[in-house]
Parts: C-alpha cells; sequence; structure tokens
C-alpha cells in the first residue's frame, strides 16, 4: 500500500510504503526542497529508530538527463544529504549504508517531466 504527499510539482515529496520511505528531489538538485513536512517527517522517522538496533539503507536515483557518471554522482550526493539529515537526528553513522542506482532503476516513465521527477529520488530502507 501506497500512502503518497504529493506537493507542487518541483517540490519534494514523501511516498511510504510498508518497509521504504522515498523522498523526491527537485531537478539537477542533490538537496531535497526546505520543506517543514518532510523535515518533520524524517524527525519522527528518527526519533521511532533510535533506541532501535535498525539500520538504515539511503539509495539515491536520478533521472535519464545527464551521462551515467553524472547521475552515480548525484544520487550518492542525494543519499548522503538524506543520511546527512538522519545523522543530525540522532541516527548513528554507522547504521546508515548510502549508495547510488543513478539511472540505472527508473520507476517511471523518463520520457515525460513528471516521470522524471518520480525517477529523481531517495529510498530509504529500515532494516529492523
Amino acid at each position: 500500500t501506497w500512502s503518497k504527499m504529493v506537493l507542487k510539482k518541483e517540490d519534494s515529496a514523501i511516498i511510504e510504503s510498508d518497509k521504504d520511505v522515498i523522498l523526491l528531489f527537485p531537478f539537477n538538485s542533490t538537496e531535497k526542497d526546505r520543506d517543514p513536512k518532510v523535515d518533520a517527517y524524517l524527525k519522527q522517522l528518527c526519533e521511532k529508530n533510535v533506541s532501535s538496533n535498525a539500520t538504515f539503507n539511503v539509495v539515491g536515483h536520478t533521472d535519464n538527463v545527464g551521462s551515467d557518471e553524472e547521475n552515480m554522482a548525484m544520487g550518492l550526493a542525494r543519499a548522503k544529504s538524506v543520511a546527512r539529515i538522519l545523522t543530525s537526528n540522532g541516527i548513528a553513522a554507522n547504521r546508515i549504508q548510502t549508495s547510488s542506482k543513478g539511472k540505472s532503476e527508473p520507476v517511471a516513465d523518463n520520457s515525460t517531466d513528471a516521470g522524471r521527477q518520480q525517477n529523481r529520488r531517495v529510498v530509504i530502507t529500515v532494516n529492523r
């Protein structure tokens, strides 16, 4: 089951499933938009897991604009920016694994703006 929180087209958004949290990113950006709802959500996610042994997989993804190398770097930068938010909210760095899939795992059609927006994302998987 997916619950979606979608804001204006270029804003960051949160998409939650049973085990993953997906954050959408603006075009060509390694930082999610400043969004109090997203910040509050991540803070709450950390509070729920700070005293557990949960580990976090944080994987960055991109749309298909740009070279493979640029997209791998962009995906990793996105993952690291989310990891910084997790550590600033009390999650130990050694519980967070970051990686990038670049443009290799699109979830939507890269030939449309809406599709590319869904592909610019970071997926946080909480392993409890």
